[in-house]
């Protein structure tokens, strides 16, 4: 979905900034309809613990838009995996 490519898009560009490594990331998370966390988002990663701590903690701070107009739903679960290479 659209929703989800903007947040595998924002955590590459989080994780850029933030000078990671190269690795793999897999993340469950749940938004509300205004595009607030709820709970804290569940990330692992093969690469270890600094890598899942890096990425836990841009989750925690990225904001997200809310969901489109129309949609029914007030919350959402989303489960991705996003592949990154520091260049």
């Amino acid at each position: 979905t659209q929703l989800r490519q903007l947040l595998e898009q924002r955590l590459r560009e989080r994780l850029k900034r933030l000078a990671a490594g190269s690795g793999t990331i897999i993340v469950s998370l749940v938004l509300n309809s205004n595009g607030q966390l709820i709970g804290r988002p569940q990330v692992t990663s093969p690469q270890g613990k600094l890598f899942t701590e890096l990425a836990q903690s841009a989750l925690e701070t990225m904001t997200f838009p809310p969901f489109p107009e129309g949609t029914r739903a007030t919350d959402i679960q989303f489960k991705f995996v996003v592949d990154y290479k520091q260049q």
